[in-house]
């Protein structure tokens, strides 16, 4: 098994929700198990994005996976 980070990040629509989908989906891979770590949701200004955009929701999960971080 091998430890994973994986970061999530929106900053359109009901980015809670989305993120909170993105993770269901995330466990649904074959060869990912459980979260092992999960991170609270935090909010950051865009970067590197047009003026105005929204601020990004993000969260960082770690799962245990039979595949690699590059299959993923």
């Amino acid at each position: 098994m091998t430890r994973t980070g994986i970061a999530l990040g929106s900053n359109i629509g009901d980015r809670g929700n989305l993120l909170v989908e993105a993770r269901q989906r995330i466990l649904e891979i074959k060869g990912i198990s459980r979260p092992l770590l999960s991170s609270r949701l935090y909010e950051t200004d865009p970067v590197d994005s047009e003026p105005g955009s929204p601020q990004f929701l993000n969260a960082v999960i770690e799962v245990s996976s039979t595949i690699s971080p590059l299959e993923l």
